[in-house]
């Protein structure tokens, strides 16, 4: 499972770099839109728990849903930690 999970993460980060080097800060400009960047990344992110989710799917022998609510339960948790981190290393 740690294989599948790491190897998949690495991939479709691979795919996201260069959307996100060439996206540095959107809101900068004061564009309030969403441009095809950001479209793009946020169909990489659906994409990501798509296969995280199938990937808990096959691990857990369960259905999709159960899946990719896993998927979607760890990558809320992991951003919380990501931006506790952020905040307590800023102070």
């Amino acid at each position: 499972m740690l294989t599948a999970l790491y190897g998949s993460l690495a991939m479709l980060g691979l795919v996201a770099w260069p959307l996100i080097v060439n996206n540095p800060d959107p809101m900068a400009n004061g564009d309030d839109g969403l441009g095809v960047l950001e479209i793009m990344l946020f169909g990489l992110l659906i994409w990501n728990l798509v296969v995280l989710g199938q990937i808990y799917r096959r691990t857990l022998d369960s259905n999709a849903v159960i899946g990719v609510l896993a998927a979607l339960g760890y990558f809320i948790m992991s951003s919380l930690v990501y931006v506790s981190v952020l905040s307590w290393v800023a102070e």
